[in-house]
């Protein structure tokens, strides 16, 4: 095997432009995309040494040695940068016209440059300020994501016992809507999510549903406690907006289901599943939402990671483990669980195309 380093010589180098083929026309941006050019930077094992006064050497086996006046291209790929910064980085140092593109095409042919994030053009929004809800957001960044948009889940309206087992609903018979609660702990996430991921997009709507549409590939409901207010699937639901549930008692972590709208069952389904086990299942549940349990550190960690990996999954393929099913792990037991969570025939959202009650089941 050849170890020898690749080398770009000065202004001569055996790469040509026009032996490159032309890129196809953008096709368009998927649902939660947002339009922002890619950035390139090089791989985490990609060091940069000093071979000589005169040469930089960036990776050790393989590698690409380039003259010392490419240092500045170099840094700026270390610290990231687009394609066009590094045009205008290689003009002020004075290196010539295909410069960038060629030392682009060494760097790529010893894999010495980040691969492309699937995720990086794609927005998550996380409902849910905690504990968890924040260590779900560094891990989404940290998985690649390129915007977050941040919610704290709503404050909470009193009920007595003779409404635990119907939702709160307005005039046209949606739920009520209620302000999203804590925003000095969306602040103070916000602030953590820049300092620790500085080329993240931020976003922070003035309410949980915002935006509607395809501006958000999926959103990660998480609550810290058992389970989490219903209101805010039931309106995720209503806007057809792709969610994944993540919640954390003190000795067990819950990552899904992860629900697609008319396509998989909910948690209205899970809900109604558990009412006909316990028909007290309703009123427990009203409980359950107003619970706030610290998770232990290792539920914590994982519950995040796994929300970060389900989003991955889904929105990078269509796929994901918490489709119809949530995965559990057992502080006692530390071996997850699989549990499936079919569609109900009662729920409303088997509803949404007009049928009666009892007239879908899964295909």
């Amino acid at each position: 095997m050849d170890r020898r380093p690749a080398r770009l010589r000065g202004h001569q180098t055996d790469r040509v432009d026009a032996t490159r083929t032309p890129a196809a026309p953008a096709a368009p941006s998927p649902p939660g995309t947002t339009d922002v050019e890619p950035g390139l930077r090089l791989a985490p094992h990609a060091v940069v040494l000093l071979r000589s006064p005169h040469e930089l050497q960036v990776g050790v086996e393989p590698s690409v040695v380039v003259p010392r006046t490419y240092e500045p291209v170099v840094a700026a790929l270390a610290d990231g940068a687009t394609a066009g910064d590094l045009g205008l980085t290689a003009s002020e140092a004075g290196l010539p016209t295909g410069a960038v593109t060629d030392l682009l095409g060494a760097l790529d042919d010893a894999r010495l440059l980040r691969p492309p994030s699937a995720v990086a053009s794609r927005a998550v929004r996380v409902v849910g300020a905690g504990t968890l809800g924040s260590r779900t957001a560094h891990a989404l960044a940290t998985a690649g994501f390129g915007t977050v948009h941040l919610a704290d889940l709503p404050s909470r309206v009193p009920t007595d016992e003779r409404a635990l087992d119907r939702p709160a609903r307005h005039a046209s018979g949606r739920r009520r809507p209620r302000a999203d609660g804590h925003p000095e702990r969306l602040e103070l996430l916000a602030a953590s999510l820049g300092v620790a991921h500085p080329d993240l997009r931020v976003r922070r709507p003035r309410h949980f549903a915002q935006p509607e549409g395809g501006a958000v590939a999926l959103t990660v409901v998480v609550a810290d406690g058992p389970e989490p207010d219903r209101l805010v699937p039931d309106v995720l639901r209503e806007q057809d907006a792709p969610h994944l549930l993540v919640r954390c008692a003190g000795d067990e972590a819950v990552v899904g289901p992860l629900v697609v709208p008319g396509a998989t069952s909910c948690v209205r389904c899970a809900d109604l599943g558990r009412r006909d086990a316990d028909p007290r299942w309703p009123w427990l549940l009203e409980q359950l939402t107003r619970l706030h349990v610290e998770p232990a550190p290792t539920l914590l960690a994982w519950a995040a990671v796994n929300a970060a990996v389900q989003a991955l999954a889904f929105v990078g393929s269509g796929h994901a483990e918490t489709l119809d099913h949530t995965l559990e792990l057992g502080g006692g037991e530390h071996a997850m669980r699989l549990r499936a969570w079919p569609t109900h025939p009662e729920c409303p959202c088997r509803w949404d195309d007009g049928s009666a009650p009892g007239t879908h089941g899964r295909s």
